[in-house]
């Protein structure tokens, strides 16, 4: 959140400080009573959406500020597939809460190159559904706290990254707030390939 809110920042003083310089000579062309309608007219959209910046910009810092922060621990780290870990969600803030809802998810991402250009496609594989709680209030200075069991399926696939792959698995929590847009925070974890047993013996 801190990151999207720097770039929200940069983003809209950047856009509007350039925007500003235009829109100050096209009207002070217009009080001097030389007026450029040409450049008038190409600022005025320009204008328009360094406005909606401003706005997404102000919505997006009420909404990180009413949340607040997601904390979520697991056990233990790396993950295996087919174990049980207990998972520890806590949300902070002052929210009347539709849902919140928390999965277990894996993503597959590959990357292209075609002549000078590179393309990077990403597809979701696999979410599993790990807690949900429904219709209830978060206040200020008690967050919300639950631990839930944490599954991770027998012969999943494990983490996984070279040049052009990637198979990446993360605990989002998604949820639903009265009167604010909703919020999606991922947390990373690694899921270590399964042990390969040999004539009932691990392999050394």
């Amino acid at each position: 959140s801190g990151w999207k809110l720097f770039g929200g920042v940069a983003a809209c003083l950047g856009w509007n400080g350039i925007v500003a310089v235009f829109a100050c000579l096209a009207i002070g062309g217009i009080l001097e009573g030389r007026p450029d309608w040409l450049l008038t007219i190409l600022v005025l959209p320009f204008l328009v959406v360094g406005g909606g910046i401003i706005v997404y910009f102000l919505r997006y810092a009420l909404v990180v500020t009413a949340v607040g922060p997601t904390l979520v621990e697991i056990s233990e780290q790396p993950l295996h597939p087919g174990k049980r870990y207990e998972l520890f969600i806590s949300q902070t803030g002052r929210l009347t809460m539709k849902s919140l809802e928390v999965v277990l998810a894996c993503e597959e991402q590959a990357t292209f190159h075609q002549g000078t250009n590179t393309r990077r496609e990403s597809l979701r594989v696999f979410e599993q559904p790990v807690f949900r709680r429904d219709q209830f209030d978060v206040r200020h200075g008690v967050p919300f706290e639950a631990r839930c069991p944490l599954d991770v399926p027998v012969g999943a696939m494990h983490s996984f990254k070279s040049d052009h792959n990637e198979v990446s698995w993360k605990v989002i929590v998604h949820g639903d707030v009265v009167g604010w847009p909703g919020f999606s925070r991922s947390f990373p974890v690694i899921v270590h390939p399964a042990s390969s047993r040999i004539n009932g013996k691990s392999p050394r």
